[in-house]
């Protein structure tokens, strides 16, 4: 999941290398090209013969277009470089001249040494010249053993280590890798590998938020991966660390242990008297089902305290839950003798205490 995330984001942010163009191939040159790919484009897809007889003809005549194009601009290609060539040996600037006559040369034609035998014949058949490297070898490394072998002794031990590789071995590996290089057969580029800040390798992460300290799991911060604090910890973007080597963020750590519990527990909800800066701390990250649930629990009475323990002490609470839920979809009435229309609120309340709500 890690090497896919990685490649995924490397495609869309970065791309492929485009295949360098040829420095000597004008504009109109290229815009040819790109015709004769469009009307490529048209002879695959065409359906009767007239159609692709008048395509093919169509491409025939634009690739000799591009052919005679191409020709000329390499002519004059060359012959810009030879002016380039002779203005620098009149001012005698070798180092120029050297390097135009280098690439108009182009590289050099491989040379094959002809193969002799013994007696100083050139073979000329290919069979001939595998025979005389078989022969020569023969004579080269066949040979007898030695009649004094020399008496070698055992070198001293290397302290090679032999344990689990730890973390600072893995950093000091990634830091070492040379950018500019292809990708393994992971097809992840070195570039990736070292933007990438220890959390995206590890489960568990340490968090300063504004003096308060935290330990979560990476899983548990991405939850929402459409979230700001989920493209936080996503590994596209640095964060800045504290002299623990704690991720820090500048924000009211004593609200963000209830936006941290909720992310733990989608059933967990804030004590009243947190909920206001609970949902600015949750409009900030980005956490819109916290935010949302919020919003949509105005409380009940003037002195109303959601209690945790008044929900431990029932045995089986979610089934309740569920089931009072599911009966109230059926038939619910409120106070008054009116039934509740679609999309009401339905407050489950214990000695003026509110232990669930449902919106149905």
């Amino acid at each position: 999941m890690t090497r896919d995330s990685i490649v995924q984001s490397c495609e869309e942010t970065i791309g492929y290398l485009q295949q360098n163009r040829k420095q000597w191939m004008s504009e109109n040159t290229w815009k040819i090209v790109n015709e004769r790919r469009q009307v490529k484009e048209k002879v695959l897809t065409a359906i009767t013969r007239q159609q692709k007889k008048q395509t093919q003809e169509q491409y025939s005549n634009k690739d000799k277009e591009v052919k005679k194009s191409c020709k000329q601009d390499k002519r004059n290609f060359v012959k810009q470089l030879a002016k380039e060539a002779e203005a620098a040996c009149s001012k005698g600037d070798i180092k120029t001249l050297y390097n135009i006559t280098k690439q108009l040369s182009g590289k050099p034609p491989t040379s094959n040494t002809p193969i002799k035998d013994k007696e100083n014949k050139t073979l000329t058949k290919l069979e001939d010249q595998f025979e005389r490297w078989k022969e020569h070898f023969e004579q080269v490394l066949n040979q007898p053993p030695p009649t004094d072998p020399p008496e070698l002794q055992n070198g001293p031990t290397l302290n090679i280590k032999i344990n689990k590789i730890t973390r600072a071995e893995v950093t000091k590996a990634i830091k070492s890798l040379k950018s500019g290089k292809a990708g393994g057969i992971d097809n992840i580029p070195p570039e990736a590998i070292k933007v990438l800040d220890d959390t995206s390798f590890s489960g568990v992460i340490g968090l300063n938020i504004g003096g308060y300290k935290f330990t979560t799991r990476l899983s548990t911060l991405t939850r929402y991966t459409y979230s700001m604090l989920g493209a936080m910890f996503s590994g596209r973007h640095k964060l800045d660390k504290d002299n623990k080597d704690n991720n820090f963020i500048d924000r009211n750590g004593k609200y963000f242990k209830f936006v941290l519990e909720f992310l733990r527990d989608e059933h967990f909800v804030p004590p009243i008297d947190a909920r206001k800066n609970v949902l600015i701390e949750a409009e900030y990250f980005g956490i819109k089902p916290l935010a949302e649930k919020l919003k949509r629990s105005p409380p009940l009475f003037p002195d109303e305290v959601i209690v945790d323990n008044l929900r431990n002490k029932i045995k089986d609470y979610h089934k309740i839950k569920e089931k009072i839920a599911q009966l109230s979809t059926e038939d619910v009435v409120d106070q008054s003798g009116i039934s509740c229309q679609p999309k009401s609120q339905v407050y489950v309340i214990w000695y003026k205490k509110i232990i669930f709500m449902e919106t149905i």
